[in-house]
């Protein structure tokens, strides 16, 4: 059992389950799963970067999971047990990170309410932007700023940055766009 779990280490094609957000001809599998319908998914790359800890006590096995974006652990579970031709099925999940957010520094929802109480709450909101520090930043010039706010084309002239921008930015990167400090908007550089 051990053996099989860690031969998933590495990339693999998956199949997603029908109960997913994934979209087909503009609905969600859920929906045709809700209706009894079952559609033909094609498998997608996947990344299961390690499992660790695995525990064995049959018929039940845990492990920890450092997995790629788009990665269901409910499929890889039906893939380990379809490896071993027994079977499987998740029981439980725990996600103990996403990004830079741990369950180390989650609140409890008692927690959350005793703050909201005591007026303290806002120094652990975080702002809109805290996910998006991978994306390059820019501010935009002050007289362009209208053309942002009416939704129009920007060009990188109309844009400043205190960041290192030697690295050419690849067509359809995302980059983010401030006022000063304050987070406007995500915009896709076209290099066209």
């Amino acid at each position: 059992v051990i053996d099989t779990v860690k031969s998933f280490v590495g990339t693999y094609d998956q199949i997603p389950p029908m109960y997913s957000a994934i979209k087909k001809d503009g609905k969600k599998l859920y929906e045709y799963a809700r209706a009894g319908i079952e559609i033909e998914r094609t498998p997608r790359p996947v990344n299961i970067f390690s499992i660790e800890n695995i525990s064995v006590d049959l018929p039940y096995v845990s492990f920890d999971v450092h997995c790629s974006k788009g990665t269901y652990i409910r499929s890889l579970c039906r893939d380990i047990g379809d490896k071993l031709k027994l079977g499987a099925t998740m029981t439980a999940l725990v996600r103990s990170n996403v990004h830079e957010f741990t369950i180390e520094n989650a609140l409890k929802l008692q927690k959350i309410e005793e703050l909201f109480k005591n007026n303290e709450l806002d120094r652990y909101i975080l702002p809109v932007d805290a996910l998006l520090a991978d994306y390059r930043k820019y501010a935009i010039r002050e007289k362009y700023a209208k053309y942002l706010f009416n939704g129009n084309k920007l060009y990188l002239n109309q844009l400043v940055s205190d960041e290192d921008l030697s690295e050419k930015m690849a067509d359809k990167e995302i980059i983010r766009i401030y006022n000063g400090t304050e987070f406007l908007a995500l915009y896709e550089y076209c290099s066209d």
